[in-house]
């Protein structure tokens, strides 16, 4: 300011400064936001399976959690984050296989009673090789009397998208179908992420899905007596 109240003269400068805040330990962004995703495994016939592994993504393994006898599973997770929902049951082979389910897959085989339901064509589908064969029956016959302690390259069960359609029922493997649940971004609560679950070998629907299920499955090494009256047999009677 200059004795005749201008600004400016001989002596006048300015300087701009610029200040630039760090911050070094990341105390300042906002936390993420919080999401869920829900869902429920069941069978064909809607029965609630329990004791199904299950993680939102392969890389989140404290994540996993295993399914109760109602069958639901739910997961707290952050949002703006891409998630991939997958069950799995490595065990538990003979639970509702019998020698019924040889018999209803040899019906279909030589064409004398088809199959009609996907689900239950693919759990024919013994040695997951995308078709059904008497190969699958060759492997089912050597777990049911113990001579093999599962199925080749393949699990006990299999689990589908629910959201997904057959195109042609009778043909399951004609597109590929999902057996995971994929979501993109999460950005809110997800419900409704269901599984339908497929006893592998179990054709006619005896599996034990959880502990308020009765089934029919039987079990290797377990006693069973078998009684008949006294009769006189033809072969293949």
């Amino acid at each position: 300011l200059q004795p005749d109240g201008t600004l400016g003269g001989p002596n006048y400068t300015t300087c701009d400064a610029f200040l630039q805040v760090l911050d070094n330990n990341n105390v300042c962004n906002p936390a993420p936001g919080m999401g869920s995703i829900s869902g429920l495994i069941i069978t064909e016939e809607g029965i609630p399976v329990s004791g199904i592994e299950i993680s939102p993504r392969d890389d989140m393994p404290n994540d996993m959690m295993m399914t109760e006898s109602d069958g639901l599973y739910h997961f707290d997770l952050e949002t703006q984050q891409a998630y991939q929902v997958t069950p799995y049951s490595p065990e538990d082979y003979l639970n509702g296989v019998s020698t019924l389910d040889l018999i209803l897959i040899s019906k279909h085989i030589l064409g004398v009673t088809t199959i009609d339901s996907p689900y239950k064509i693919i759990a024919a589908d013994v040695n997951h090789s995308n078709t059904v064969t008497t190969l699958d029956l060759v492997h089912l016959r050597k777990a049911i009397l113990g001579i093999s302690a599962g199925f080749p390259n393949n699990e006990s069960w299999r689990f589908i998208n629910d959201a997904f359609e057959f195109p042609d029922p009778l043909d399951p493997w004609l597109e590929a179908f999902p057996e995971t649940v994929v979501i993109p971004m999460l950005t809110n609560p997800m419900g409704g992420a269901d599984f339908i679950a497929i006893k592998i070998g179990d054709i006619n629907g005896s599996v034990q899905a959880s502990i308020l299920d009765e089934g029919e499955g039987r079990a290797s090494g377990d006693t069973y007596y078998l009684r008949t009256d006294e009769n006189e047999y033809t072969a293949g009677e």
